[in-house]
């Protein structure tokens, strides 16, 4: 038996438990492709990993983190 993901224990996530993680891994796959496709400039890191992106003075990431606070401090 495998562990629940997060989003198996969040009560707002329509996410079916029962369908494998494999399901999401694929739809992230083909967003990103398609990202791509149109032009876009899609930019991700391995799972687990502190990642942000800085453009100008934009600062985005999937979520805070050190990286986040690095770049922030850099930028002032």
């Amino acid at each position: 038996m495998t562990s629940p993901s997060k989003c198996d224990l969040c009560s707002s996530c329509k996410q079916d438990p029962s369908k494998p993680r494999v399901y999401w891994d694929f739809l992230w796959l083909t967003l990103a492709r398609r990202l791509r496709e149109l032009g876009s400039m899609f930019e991700d890191a391995d799972n687990w990993q502190a990642f942000a992106i800085r453009n100008g003075q934009l600062i985005t990431a999937p979520q805070p983190s050190a990286k986040v606070a690095e770049m922030l401090i850099e930028a002032l």
